[in-house]
């Protein structure tokens, strides 16, 4: 259960470390980038959730 809750801090983690890394390699400053790169994955969760659903017409479906 413990790894349960600590995984989504890790993806977090783990997604703000490499938008750093990429921003310090292109010397764009990797401390500003570490927290920009925390909020990726919420930003990609809101595109899902908006983003309009296909057409049944298109898929076939009656």
């Amino acid at each position: 259960m413990g790894t349960m809750l600590i995984t989504p801090f890790l993806f977090l983690l783990l997604s703000g470390v490499i938008t750093a890394l990429i921003a310090q390699f292109r010397k764009l400053g990797a401390f500003k980038w570490f927290f920009v790169g925390l909020l990726l994955p919420f930003a990609s969760i809101l595109i899902a959730l908006f983003w309009p659903a296909p057409r049944s017409e298109n898929f076939g479906g009656h």
